[in-house]
C-alpha cells in the first residue's frame, strides 16, 4: 500500500513539474513576443521618419532593411499582425497610414483570441 502512494505521488509530481515547465516555456515565449514588438516599434519608428507615414505592411520594414524577414515571425512562427490605420488628409491626396496596432496571435496562432499579446 506504502508503494502504490509513493508510487502515486511520484507521477503526480512528475506531471507538475511537466506541466510547469509547458507553462513557463509558454511564458517565456510570451515574453520574448513582447520584447520583438518592442524592437518592431523602434523600426516602425524609423520608417516613419524615413517616409512620413507608418508602413502599409510590416513587409515594407524589410524591404527598406530595417528589419530581416525573420524578425516579422513571433516566437510561434506566426507573423505578427499589423493593422494600419489610415488618415484622411482632407485635400484629395492619399490616405496616410497615421499609426497602427501591433499584435501576436500567442500560442493558439489565432487572431484576436484572449492569449494574444498586445
Amino acid at each position: 500500500m506504502k508503494t502504490a502512494i509513493t508510487y502515486g505521488v511520484a507521477v503526480m509530481l512528475i506531471l507538475l513539474a511537466v506541466i510547469g515547465g509547458i507553462l513557463l516555456h509558454s511564458g517565456r515565449k510570451a515574453e520574448l513576443a513582447r520584447k520583438q514588438m518592442a524592437s518592431l516599434k523602434v523600426s516602425l519608428e524609423s520608417y516613419y521618419g524615413l517616409e512620413g507615414q507608418f508602413p502599409e505592411s510590416l513587409h515594407s520594414l524589410a524591404d527598406k532593411k530595417l528589419v530581416t524577414d525573420g524578425e516579422l515571425l513571433d516566437p510561434w512562427g506566426a507573423e505578427f499582425i499589423y493593422v494600419p490605420c489610415y488618415k484622411d488628409n482632407g485635400n484629395g491626396k492619399k490616405k496616410t497610414v497615421s499609426t497602427y496596432m501591433l499584435s501576436s496571435a500567442g500560442p493558439d496562432r489565432k487572431s484576436w483570441t484572449k492569449d494574444d499579446i498586445q
